[in-house]
């Protein structure tokens, strides 16, 4: 008997039955499916003949089976929306994408203090109306700020994953990072502010300061307070500290949390578009070079790597003006081919 053959009544039973099964999360695995049909009729005081056949038994398998995928469907994780910071020839542009399907791309605004490329999580909720999460991609080469719900702000530096939700909870605001990122936290003592780690948790209420937390890096966190107050604990609740202004937490694998004195005038220049680097050797700063322009840096001598230097300028050069720039030193002379930095004696 096929679908067509069903009488107008016992199509109505199932459309019910469907209803009642979802609504009041009756099981969907007891084999007394005929008892169910009968308590059904008594608790809504049906005046339809019970009926005792084998097709009510299958309608009602049917209607749970239904039940139970509707159930599913509603408890399924949705998949979290994307959003990739890439280059154009017009400029720096966001390509959103779920699921792994590119859906669009919104253009950046500038900052114009800074220069830096801007996002505001306003203009991405308008763009995901069906999910709570956003995940942003920054990739290497490029780097961006965001704007969060609670009108914080994010310095992002390039190959860095932010993870945030559209609107933050009654209780906390909470984000996870997977990278570097500069914070400056809107004040709200009643809404602590919690920025996520593999490994650890920063907690505060208002303040700046800037996480450094890479799971390519072995898992190392770095936390540098530049205002405010912030705590500073690991994942598994045995370790935990306070920072005051100028210090530095750092935890590495199976180590206890380390505090130091901190320079953070390093981090307050990234912040407003500027590379800083104090007695800094040549390796840590051919690195930050690196992942901002999306190259790779092969030293013809270890050595070299170890130069230190005293550096500074501007994030919005092109790579070749910030070559010139490093051969001004007059340190080592460094050359651009195949996408690559290559640094030589002098």
């Amino acid at each position: 008997m096929n679908i067509e053959e069903y009488d107008k009544e016992t199509m109505e039973d199932l459309g019910i039955i469907t209803d009642i099964l979802n609504q009041e999360n009756l099981s969907v695995t007891d084999d007394d499916v005929e008892k169910k049909l009968r308590d059904f009729h008594q608790k809504h005081n049906s005046k339809k003949p019970y009926l005792q056949s084998k097709a009510i038994k299958v309608w009602l398998a049917a209607a749970a089976a239904v039940a139970l995928l509707l159930v599913m469907a509603r408890l399924a994780p949705q998949e979290e929306p994307t959003v990739e910071i890439s280059a154009t020839a017009n400029g720096l542009v966001a390509n959103r994408s779920v699921a792994g399907n590119s859906v669009g791309r919104i253009t950046t605004s500038v900052d114009e203090k800074t220069g830096e490329q801007q996002l505001e999580s306003k203009d991405l909720n308008r763009l995901f109306e069906h999910v709570d999460t956003i995940r942003l991609n920054v990739s290497q080469g490029h780097s961006c700020k965001m704007v969060l719900p609670d009108g914080s702000l994010a310095y992002l530096h390039p190959d860095t994953r932010l993870m945030y939700p559209k609107s933050f909870d009654e209780h906390e605001r909470r984000v996870t990072l997977d990278g570097e990122a500069y914070f400056v936290v809107k004040k709200d003592a009643q809404h602590p502010f919690i920025v996520a780690t593999a490994s650890s948790e920063t907690l505060v209420t208002g303040t700046e300061f800037n996480v450094k937390a890479s799971e390519k890096s072995n898992a190392t966190v770095k936390v540098t307070l530049v205002k405010g107050s912030v705590q500073f604990s690991d994942r598994q609740g045995e370790g935990k500290v306070m920072l005051s202004p100028g210090k530095e937490a750092m935890l590495k694998a199976s180590s206890p949390i380390q505090v130091y004195e901190a320079d953070t005038m390093e981090h307050v220049a990234w912040r407003d578009g500027y590379f800083y680097f104090d007695n800094a050797s040549l390796q840590d700063i051919l690195m930050r070079i690196s992942q901002s322009y999306g190259v790779q840096t092969v030293f013809a001598d270890q050595k070299l790597a170890q130069y230190r230097m005293h550096f500074m300028l501007h994030r919005d050069l092109t790579l070749d003006e910030v070559i010139v720039s490093l051969n001004r030193m007059k340190k080592v002379r460094v050359s651009l081919a195949n996408g690559k930095l290559y640094v030589r004696q002098r």
